[in-house]
């Protein structure tokens, strides 16, 4: 989790924790070292309690799990696996998640302007370690990545501000 230092104007360190799961940890556009912004991935894998935590109660209920959604706090996007791998590979290893994702995209009603697919269409680069990737090819869950909101609902120290 991440805490801005509104003196410096910078992050204070953490890790993102949506950089910190298992499957391509480290590929792509996290940090690594603390302190050098706001993608530190963490010193390994699942170095994190909360990583930690869900990756031990999604395990444990993989076989009562059909879907899992993520949510995070910006950029009006919904992420689909795989963020860590390019070209990207879902297709030929999970074909049904795959197959899930497109059914969901093809027939869900999302706010207009929402950019859809994997980190590499819809951020412009790789994302490795992130949850929707560790869940699908680790446990073969489909799992998505909301990112709600839009970035110019949020001020610079990253609260939500009111025009």
């Amino acid at each position: 989790m991440h805490v801005r230092d509104k003196s410096l104007n910078k992050f204070d360190g953490g890790v993102d924790l949506n950089r910190n799961y298992g499957f391509k940890f480290g590929v792509g556009n996290s940090a690594p070292a603390e302190g050098k912004g706001d993608t530190f991935r963490g010193p390994s894998a699942f170095s994190e309690p909360e990583t930690r935590a869900m990756r031990d109660w999604i395990t444990s209920k993989k076989d009562e799990l059909s879907f899992v959604m993520n949510f995070h706090c910006a950029g009006k996007k919904f992420i689909i696996p795989y963020n860590g791998v390019f070209p990207n590979t879902l297709a030929a290893e999970h074909p049904k998640v795959k197959q899930f994702f497109d059914e969901m995209v093809r027939e869900a009603k999302f706010p207009e302007d929402t950019d859809i697919g994997p980190a590499s269409s819809t951020l412009g680069f790789q994302a490795g370690g992130s949850a929707g990737d560790w869940i699908a090819h680790e446990i073969g869950i489909p799992a998505g990545e909301a990112e709600l909101g839009s970035w110019r609902d949020y001020a610079q120290d990253w609260v939500p501000h009111t025009t």
